[in-house]
């Protein structure tokens, strides 16, 4: 598989063509950290529809696969919509670039471990708040 093998599908059924049409909640929670409420809609919108399937030699992927797509696209764009933009011309140009680009080509956790850090962040961030 291109992406990887994280998300698991039900065996006998085509998942992809009705999960492509969602992100997974770490994606979800993601966009919620990185976008500003204005953004969100839109940048949820590009990565269904421009950053799933229909990207070349994607294959039939369900949604925890394309996290490793859609997180470096997430990655490169640190929050900012042109830079989102660029990265999702990329990944339709060429996956791999983009994994280069985002440092997720030679690891294939390397996304989880990326957000498990923008997570820990987001924590820190809170409770130095004190919310």
């Amino acid at each position: 598989m291109i992406f990887d093998g994280d998300g698991s599908q039900a065996e006998g059924t085509n998942m992809s063509a009705m999960q492509e049409r969602r992100l997974s909640a770490e994606c979800e929670e993601c966009v919620e950290s990185m976008f500003g409420a204005p953004e969100r809609e839109r940048v949820r919108q590009m990565l269904i529809e421009e950053c799933g399937n229909n990207l070349p030699f994607s294959g039939d992927l369900d949604v925890g696969a394309l996290d490793r797509c859609r997180f470096a696209v997430l990655k490169l764009s640190e929050g900012d919509g042109e830079k989102f933009r660029a990265a999702i011309a990329l990944a339709k140009q060429d996956w791999r670039d983009l994994f280069v680009a985002a440092g997720f080509a030679h690891d294939t956790t390397a996304h989880r471990r990326w957000y498990l850090t923008l997570k820990a962040r987001k924590v820190q961030s809170r409770d130095a708040q004190g919310t």
